[in-house]
């Protein structure tokens, strides 16, 4: 299964500002959401297009593609 519109996505990760880890959300409790629908950043939304079941990712987002500064 890759993450497509519509599909419900489930993932683990690493939230880093400037370096320093802010978050973490582990397998044991990933973050679930119904993806391409606008409940995230689109440009966070953007970076998981095409990805597979057990699929690494890492990318960065400027403020101006997420909260602001």
């Amino acid at each position: 299964m890759m993450v497509e519109k519509n599909k419900v996505i489930s993932l683990s990760y690493e939230l880093k500002v400037d370096g320093q880890t802010v978050e973490t959300v582990g397998a044991d409790s990933p973050l679930s959401f119904l993806y391409g629908v606008g409940n995230l950043l689109p440009k966070f939304e953007e970076n998981l297009d095409g990805l597979g079941i057990n699929d690494d990712f890492d990318f960065q987002l400027v403020s101006g593609d997420a909260y602001g500064p």
